[in-house]
């Protein structure tokens, strides 16, 4: 109300600065050895196309029915694996996603 009555002026004035705790800045220090490692060992898994046959075996597992009383087909699962294998592989060098 005083502002608006123009009886008190408005100064503009910064608070002081509140710095960051030493622990806190440390934390943005490079990634430690440990989650380089996984990093590493994640990228080895994608380049190699093992991580392309695990997606694909955990979704073929998902569509295939065990079970044998309601007219299923039994299906082992080191054939599928060996089938879900050679499908990724095929896959892999076949195509235009080859580059050489």
């Amino acid at each position: 109300i005083l502002l608006l009555a123009r009886r008190k002026l408005s100064t503009l004035h910064e608070t002081a600065p509140v710095w960051l705790p030493d622990y806190a800045v440390a934390e943005s220090n490079p990634l430690p050895a440990a989650g380089t490692v996984a990093l590493a060992i994640a990228l080895a898994r994608e380049l190699s196309g093992e991580s392309h046959f695990e997606r694909a075996r955990l979704a073929q597992a998902e569509c295939v029915c065990v079970g044998g009383n309601d007219g299923s087909v039994v299906v082992s699962e080191t054939k599928l694996d060996a089938h879900t294998y050679l499908e990724v592989t095929n896959h892999r060098f076949d195509g235009v996603r080859r580059c050489c």
